[in-house]
This record gives structure tokens, sequence and C-alpha cells, in this order.
């Protein structure tokens, strides 16, 4: 797909180095979705708008509480606050370096422009370069838990193809895994680059309060409780292997978060588990953690499950403040549920 001719000052930035890659893709958005020809007001009638978008910087200030993370809030405001910067110097067309080129007359237009290039750019490396690159109807392509395709740049024919890894029947949607081979964000940076958390995320942690010079757990009694303990959200008989796959994936994350409170051995620089009744003493001041953690919250998990079954009702970012609450919730009752059985076995 071709650009046309692009006026000079608009060329000169795309082509320095005054910008980083971030910063020229959301001025080539930018041009294109103003002043762009041919094919290019099609792909723009794709996108979505800015209003339908989750990213955190898309969440106004008023809106930033319903995430109730106070961290969450704080890096939400950040974004924001960057992108607000980003648009008052370089894109306002009445303030910015590039006033002359008309790009955004509005700071919705500049906020719109950077969450298309923050939650839809593909990267890769090439070389000993990595390179970010916007893609137009690629970017279509969801992400899966269980991906069945995978996106590659081919940089000697100067092309990019999404193939499947595996035989997808007819009909069946392809989907790309947005975390790379080695996936390693949490909640929150998901929720910062594409507006969405994935149930029964490994990478996510609690933060536990440091106990001193306290007595471990029993990391085999620990794991064992975990094996014991259904998912929370479902009954023994209506548990289904997805909701069992989100269950574990969480207490993989609980066990992470408790790895400074576990005896793992002495190669690993931890000291032998304490006795049972310090132990549960350990185990139950943890939990008192996690309850006073959920405490903070102003709704429960049964209300923030209601909010979702109207979901009709909800708009998109406040159905995906709600999203990301829970999980967090979830995960915090995971853990005191695992913690629970842990202590009940040392009476």
């Amino acid at each position: 797909m071709l650009h046309g001719d692009l006026p000079p000052q608009l060329a000169a930035y795309l082509m320095s180095s005054r910008g980083d890659w971030f910063k020229r893709l959301v001025c080539w958005l930018l041009w294109l979705s103003r002043h762009g020809s041919g094919i290019w007001p099609l792909y723009m009638q794709l996108l979505p708008r800015e209003e339908e978008m989750c990213s955190l910087m898309n969440f106004a200030p008023e809106e930033r509480s319903e995430l109730q993370c106070p961290d969450m809030e704080a890096l939400a405001e950040k974004e924001r606050s960057a992108i607000q910067g980003l648009h008052d110097t370089v894109f306002s067309s009445s303030t910015g370096e590039l006033a002359a080129l008309d790009l955004a007359p509005e700071f919705k237009h500049t906020l719109w422009a950077a969450c298309m290039v923050n939650s839809r750019c593909f990267s890769d490396n090439v070389g000993r370069e990595a390179l970010s690159l916007m893609v137009p109807c690629a970017d279509m392509a969801n992400h899966g838990m269980q991906p069945n395709a995978a996106y590659k740049l081919e940089p000697d024919s100067q092309s990019f193809s999404i193939t499947t890894t595996e035989d997808v029947p007819a009909g069946a949607e392809l989907l790309i895994s947005y975390l790379g081979s080695q996936p390693s964000k949490g909640s929150a940076a998901l929720m910062k680059d594409y507006g969405f958390v994935l149930p029964g995320n490994i990478n996510d942690s609690i933060a536990f309060a440091p106990a001193g010079p306290t007595p471990l757990l029993n990391a085999a009694q620990l794991l064992d409780a975990a094996a014991q303990s259904l998912p929370l959200d479902s009954s023994s008989s209506s548990s289904t292997a997805s909701d069992e796959a989100v269950h574990r994936r969480r207490q993989q994350a609980v066990m992470k978060s408790l790895k400074p409170f576990v005896a793992l051995g002495d190669s690993m620089g931890q000291g032998p588990p304490g006795n049972a009744a310090e132990q549960q003493q350990l185990a139950t001041a943890l939990v008192q953690q996690c309850q006073e953690q959920l405490d903070r919250h102003a709704t429960s998990i049964q209300q923030d499950e209601q909010l979702l079954a109207a979901v009709s009702k909800l708009g998109p970012r406040l159905h995906a403040a709600v999203q990301a609450r829970l999980e967090r919730k979830w995960l915090l009752a995971t853990a005191q549920q695992m913690l629970t059985l842990y202590a009940s076995r040392l009476s």
C-alpha cells in the first residue's frame, strides 16, 4: 500500500532520529487519519475509536478509581500525562513542533493514535535491531492463550506474514500470542499495553509484607495443599478443564509470591521450616494479609461478578477495569484458600 507523496516536513521527521519509533509511528498514523488518501481511509474505518480503547492511557481521571489499585491508577496517570506532553510539544495543530502539518487539533486525536500504536504494533528482532511496525489488517489478529498462528518479518523480501503453527479447521479463528516466546507481562503491563488481563496470569504477584526472621513454611506441604484445592469459582461437579487450568496458573503465581516464606533447602539460601505451631502462625498471618488487601477494594468478588454478568450495561473501560480488579481478587482468594488449608492440616 502506497502513502503517496508526503510533505517534506513529515518525511524529514519520519526519517530522522529525533523521535523514537513510537513517536514516528504516532506521527505517521495521525497523518494518515487526517490526510491519507487511497485505501488508507478504509483502513482507518476498521480501527476502533478512542472511546472504545481500554489501555491505561485511555483512562480519564474520573475513570481510574474503577481500577481499585493505587499502583495501576498511578501508572494510568503517568501514561496519559506522557501522551499529553507529546501532544502539546510535537503533534498539536496549534502548539506542536509539527503544527504546520495539522496532525492533531485536539488531545483526543493524539491519544487515539498513541493507543493504536501502543496496542497494535508487532515487534520482532532482525539481526541486532529490535523493530516495531504496524501492519494494516494483520493487526486485527487477536491474542490467544493457546495460539495457533505466529507472525514473522522477512527482511530480505521485505514481507510480513502470519502463518498457522498447527492444523486449523475451516472457519476457526487464527490466534497469535501478544506476549512473545517468553511471556513475562503481569496484569498491570497487559492493561498498560492492550487494555485486558488474562485469567490466571502466572506473572501476577501478591505483595506480602516481610515477616522478618519468621519460621518458614514447608514447600512440599504447601504444594500438596494447592493440589487439593478446587477452583474457587466452580464446584467439583461443574469445574471445566479451562477452570482448572486458570486455577492452577493462579496457584503458580501464589507460589512465586510466597517464595520468601517457604523453606526451599539450604542450596536455595533458605533455612528449614519451623515447627507445626510456628508454621500455622505464619500461614494464618499471611491469610490475614490477603484479607486486608481484599478489604481495601471498594467492591467484592461477588459484586464484580454481578457487574460482568450485566456486560451490556458496562462501557468498554469499566468492563476492562472490573475484569482487572476481579482477577486481582481471585488471586488473593486463591492464596487464602491454599494457606488456610495448609494451616488446617497443622492443627
